[in-house]
């Protein structure tokens, strides 16, 4: 599928499920949109937005070639709002959105903790502990490097990055291979 075929089908997708008006005006991007909509509704509104593609258009928005030159302020905000919403998307312990993350694969979600933008490696960690809250999905977390990627995190002088390293190690723990990678 093509960028741009995808981008259509993201816009259509996110706006059929927000049916905000105004926030497509005050907001410059979707992933912008999606967090401000959480904000005011979240349970329901999480899992509609799983329902419509929204958790795969927001991993490929965090991992896309569109946001991967952080040294424009758009592609650092584009990334950095599609990882807080990706928090926001997992928070309710809902195991359909956490699978809709598993099935993109997790690998992109622990790169997400090699970003330099302060904001996803805030959003990061507590997006894998919140999925780790899922039984299934805690050793694949382990097993694709998330552990390494978090005591990374923790290792950095944020406290708000430390604090949320330490509760996605604590979510991840809970699984013997785990325990092993965390020592």
């Amino acid at each position: 599928m093509s960028q741009i075929k995808a981008f259509k089908q993201t816009q259509t997708v996110l706006l059929t499920v927000l049916n905000f008006f105004f926030s497509f005006f005050y907001y410059k991007n979707y992933a912008s949109i999606i967090h401000f909509f959480f904000h005011y509704s979240h349970e329901q509104n999480a899992l509609r937005v799983g329902t419509a593609y929204g958790i795969e258009a927001l991993v490929r928005l965090t991992n896309s070639t569109a946001t991967a030159d952080l040294s424009t302020p758009d592609g650092e905000r584009v990334q950095g709002n599609a990882a807080e919403a990706l928090v926001n998307a997992t928070r309710n312990d809902s195991h359909e959105n956490a699978e809709r993350v598993r099935s993109c694969g997790v690998r992109p979600i622990v790169l997400m903790c090699t970003s330099t933008n302060l904001v996803v490696q805030r959003a990061a960690p507590l997006v894998l502990g919140n999925i780790a809250q899922n039984d299934a999905i805690r050793s694949e977390v382990g097993s694709n490097g998330g552990i390494d990627a978090l005591f990374l995190l923790a290792g950095l002088d944020d406290e708000v990055v430390q604090s949320n390293s330490a509760y996605a190690l604590g979510n991840l723990a809970w699984t013997a291979s785990n325990q092993e990678r965390i020592g």
